[in-house]
């Protein structure tokens, strides 16, 4: 696992408190961790704090998958955005 996923799934993990044994994957579903849109507010801030990155709402309209949030991640950060 990637830096950048293992520093995610950290963050996605201890905002929703989930236990240790919850497997997440880049396929897992912000649904699955019956996730709403403050707690993805939330989660998208606390990776702005981490990554030093500004990320815009439009950006976010396709994310379902930590897959995506990745992605989004990812393509700031190739942009030199931070």
């Amino acid at each position: 696992m990637n830096n950048d996923l293992q520093v995610i799934n950290d963050v996605i993990r201890n905002y929703l408190k989930l236990h240790v044994s919850t497997k997440l994957t880049l396929k897992t579903t912000f649904a699955e961790l019956n996730t709403d849109s403050i707690d993805m507010v939330e989660i998208v801030m606390k990776l702005e704090d981490k990554f030093d990155i500004a990320i815009n709402d439009d950006m976010l309209l396709n994310v379902k998958t930590i897959e995506d949030i990745q992605n989004v991640v990812n393509k700031i950060k190739m942009k030199g955005n931070i």
